[in-house]
This record gives C-alpha cells, structure tokens and sequence, in this order.
C-alpha cells in the first residue's frame, strides 16, 4: 500500500509540471524578487500579507533539503479514464471514428494532479470537437467553422491553448487548424482571438476513407442532438456510438 504524501515535497516526482505551473507566484522567493519579476513596488507588510503565502514552491523546496531519501514517498498513480461505451460493430467508418474519440489523451501511471489537468484538457478538446462538428460546413475534405460563431461556444480563445489542443488531436488521427483570412488583426497583441478575420478548419486526412469517416463524425453529433439535447454531449463525451448503429 502506497503511504499518503504529507506535501507535495515529499513526493518522490517533486517538482511536477503541475506544481510548476500552478501559478506565476510559484518561484518567487523574496519581495525584492517580486518587484524585479514584475515591476511593481509593495511594503514588506503587504508581501508578507498578499505574496509570500503564495510563494509554495520556494516553501517546499527549503522543506525538501531537510529530508532524506527514506522520507520521500511514491505518489499514488491513476489512469485517465476508459469510461467509454462499447466498440460500436463493424462498419469501418464507425470503428475509426470510435477508435478516434477514446483515444484521446489516455495515459497511465500519472499523478492525480496531472489526472485532473488531463481530465480539463479533455473535456475541452471534446468541446472544440463537438463545436466544429455540429456549427461546421463541409468544405471539401474538411469542415469549417466561422470565428464569431466557435468563440460564442465558450471555448478559449487563447490560440496558445488552441494549438496545444490541436497537437493533441494530432494524436489520434485529427488534423485542426487555425486559417488567417487577414494579414494582421486576427489575434491580440496577447494572443487572444479576434471574432472575425479567420476561421477553423478540421480534417481525418484526404482519404475517401477519411472523408467519410468526416461525414459520420458529423452525422453522429446532430442525431446526438436531435435526440438528448442539452445533455448530447455528455453521450459524445462518452463516444457511446449506440445512435449510429441503429
């Protein structure tokens, strides 16, 4: 049985990605540091009151130097989870399409933090999924889908979180990507998307095997809808294939 890990500074994968970048305070070791990082001035009282409880990492890492190698722990492991419906049968389309949604982002032996990150992730990708599937039109071996119309989804709007998205989609077999219609004025100067001026564009590759399996991945999110409504998702969330396949 796997002891429980006091802190995150006695676990043996100290320090995770998770923890680095819980937020931007995470290595701050003093005020001084604070006011050179960001260029703002604070009283030792309002550092000590507002900052230095946020500062974990440089408070972890002065507990990790006092212990020794029989203090640290393993951290207990998960798996991002199959809750997936059945293989749906045999038509080849439908097996691909299947074989697509639930392979996203499955990993094993993680921590529970890099669980949940994983789990939001997710959730997110199959949101931007749904989205083109269900707003996108057919152009050609791809479907695409206006800017006003994606960002009204409430999906993020930040092309650095879209791009780590897509590089996972790329992954399973899916080819998104962001098309600038302007030269300039489609992003802030932050990185944020504009509501006008590109467009998102999916593919399964130019393969008529492909191509049909783009017709299906559509097919099967409007008869979701037009059959659970508000709760369609949660059944694509769950690649439950049932629909299709009667």
């Amino acid at each position: 049985m796997i002891n429980e890990v006091e802190n995150c500074a006695y676990c043996t994968a100290f320090p995770c990605t998770e923890l680095l970048n819980a937020h931007s305070l995470q290595n701050i070791s003093s005020r001084n540091e604070y006011i050179e990082k960001t260029g703002k001035e604070i009283s030792v009282v309002d550092y000590r009151n507002f900052i230095e409880p946020y500062t974990g990492l440089f408070r972890l890492k002065k507990i990790r130097t006092a212990l020794s190698e029989k203090d640290l722990k393993e951290y207990k492991k998960f798996s991002t989870k199959a809750d997936f419906a059945p293989s749906a049968g045999n038509q080849v389309s439908i097996k691909i399409l299947y074989s697509i949604l639930t392979a996203l982002l499955v990993e094993h032996n993680i921590s529970y933090a890099k669980l949940q990150t994983l789990e939001k992730k997710r959730e997110q990708i199959m949101k931007t999924l749904w989205t083109i599937g269900f707003y996108g039109v057919f152009k050609k071996d791809s479907l695409e889908l206006d800017a006003k119309t994606f960002l009204s989804q409430k999906i993020t709007g930040m092309y650095n979180y879209l791009r780590e998205y897509f590089k996972e989609m790329e992954n399973s077999g899916i080819h998104c990507e962001i098309i600038p219609l302007i030269d300039k004025a489609w992003l802030t100067p932050m990185g944020g998307l504009r509501k006008e001026g590109w467009v998102i564009r999916l593919s399964f590759g130019g393969e008529p095997k492909s191509v049909k399996t783009l017709n299906l991945f559509k097919n099967y999110i409007q008869r979701l809808d037009k059959k659970y409504g508000k709760q369609a998702f949660r059944y694509f969330n769950k690649a439950d294939m049932s629909i299709i396949m009667n």
